[in-house]
C-alpha cells in the first residue's frame, strides 16, 4: 500500500464490504482496543477514523491525533462525537444517517408482535411439549394491534417508519417529536394516510 494515501482507524471492525471498500482509498488499520488511550496510540498519525460506538469521540482524543482531519460514526447519530471540540479543531465530522432505520423500525414492531401474541410464553410451552390447542388461552385472552394506539416520541427516520407500519395494520398512531414542528408531522400523515396523528 502506498504511503501517500490517507490513514483511516476503524475503532473496531467493521463489515468485511465496507472495509474493503475504505481500502479502495485509504490505509486502514482495525483498533480493537475500545479506550481512548490504546485508539490514539494507533490513531496518531490517522488522517480519519471511524467509530462504532467506543470509545467516545472527545476533545482530549482528536487533539492527540495531530493530523486528524475527518472523523465518522458508523451508523447514525453523533451523540458519542463532541461536536463543538470538533469544529474548535478543524475536524469535519460525517455520519450515516437513515442506514439503520428500516431495520430499527422492523425490529420494534417485531417486538410489538411478540409482546401481544406472547410469543415467548408460546414457545416456552412448546418446547417444554405442551402443544394443547387451549394452552393458556384462560390467562392470556386474544389480542391484536389493529385498533390499538400506538404513541411514537421522536418522529425521525424511524419513527415514521414505525408509524407507516403501525398504521398499515390499523393502529391509531400518535406522535411527538419537540424537534419536529406540529406542522410538519400533520404534513408526514398526509404523505401516510391513517399513520400519524
Amino acid at each position: 500500500m502506498s504511503a501517500d494515501r490517507p490513514l483511516v482507524v476503524l475503532a473496531g471492525p467493521i463489515h468485511a464490504d465496507g472495509h474493503a471498500n475504505l481500502e479502495t482509498g485509504a490505509r486502514v488499520v482495525v483498533c480493537d482496543d475500545e479506550t481512548e488511550a490504546g485508539l490514539v496510540k494507533v490513531a496518531a498519525h490517522a488522517q480519519g477514523i471511524l467509530f462504532r460506538s467506543k470509545p467516545r469521540c472527545t476533545e482530549s482524543l482528536m487533539a492527540a491525533c495531530k493530523e486528524l482531519q475527518v472523523v465518522g460514526r458508523h451508523g447514525v447519530g453523533l451523540d458519542t462525537v463532541d461536536i463543538p471540540a470538533a469544529t474548535r479543531l478543524g475536524v469535519a465530522v460525517v455520519h450515516a444517517p437513515g442506514s439503520n432505520s428500516q431495520a430499527v423500525a422492523e425490529h420494534a414492531l417485531m417486538l410489538m408482535l411478540v409482546c401481544v401474541k406472547k410469543t415467548l410464553y408460546q414457545d416456552k410451552l412448546t418446547r417444554a411439549g405442551d402443544w394443547g390447542a387451549k394452552r393458556g388461552s384462560a390467562t392470556t385472552p386474544h389480542t391484536e394491534l389493529e385498533g390499538k394506539t400506538l404513541g411514537i416520541v421522536g418522529i425521525g427516520n424511524v419513527g415514521r417508519r414505525v408509524a407507516k407500519f403501525g398504521g398499515a395494520i390499523g393502529m391509531t398512531v400518535l406522535a411527538y417529536d419537540k424537534y419536529v414542528a406540529a406542522a410538519e408531522i400533520r404534513r408526514r400523515r398526509r404523505c401516510c394516510p391513517g399513520s400519524i396523528s
